[in-house]
């Protein structure tokens, strides 16, 4: 037998990778499962605070905080103004809560599909190479319906349209609101991936912050 027909004797040894238990019904409720990181607890618990001082961050939260606070500020005299300008009874006020439910469901579809889609336009312009940037185009349409939905509410009630003008704006805010936070959602964390668990929580945690200095201050400030 030649040496060339002979067959090999070398053989490589591929590290194998332990495999983790398939965890059962009762030890996946377990409050804690167990350390995931390497890291001191000071540095995960300080690091949300940190980034808050990001641009992408920062602007994410107030968005957060403002298209939230327009629609906390809607629901907090919904049902008083559509009862004393229409005589609406405290479920027929709720059924009109159901255009905020379509509303969401379409900012759902604009939020994400056209966002890729808008990312995916101008990748194709730049020699395919993407940037978080390219989803931020896609918010206009938030932007626009937002105070056009703020609008529509003030409006209609001020001026004792047909009661399906306010409702009308109620879905369209709704819309907005979804619509605008998934985009700034989704484009912080384009940003920021290593640290999106970190980033996401500061977002959370002081767009809060936000629209509860501005519920204390815009009073204060209309009245000057």
């Amino acid at each position: 037998i030649s040496q060339r027909s002979r067959p090999s004797e070398h053989h490589e040894t591929v590290p194998s990778t332990p495999i983790p238990e398939k965890k059962t019904y009762v030890q996946s409720l377990r409050l804690f499962g167990g350390i995931y990181t390497s890291e001191s607890l000071f540095r995960v618990f300080i690091r949300p605070i940190v980034l808050i001082v990001l641009p992408p961050v920062l602007w994410c939260s107030l968005v957060f905080a403002v298209t939230i606070g327009f629609l906390v500020a809607i629901t907090s005299n919904f049902a008083t103004a559509f009862s004393d300008t229409y005589n609406f009874t405290s479920w027929q006020c709720g059924l009109c809560f159901v255009s905020g439910l379509v509303g969401s469901f379409l900012g759902i579809a604009f939020g994400g599909h056209i966002s890729d889609w808008t990312a995916d336009w101008f990748t194709q312009r730049n020699g395919g190479i993407r940037e978080p940037e390219m989803r931020l185009p896609s918010i206009a349409i938030g932007g626009a319906f937002a105070p056009v939905a703020l609008i529509l509410y003030g409006v209609g009630i001020n001026n004792q349209l047909h009661w399906i003008v306010p409702t009308l704006g109620l879905g369209m805010l709704n819309f907005a609101i979804v619509q605008a936070t998934n985009v700034a959602m989704v484009y912080v964390i384009d940003c920021y991936r290593p640290a999106v668990g970190e980033v996401t929580v500061s977002i959370l945690a002081f767009k809060g912050k936000y629209y509860h200095l501005s519920y204390i201050y815009l009073p204060v400030c209309y009245q000057y």
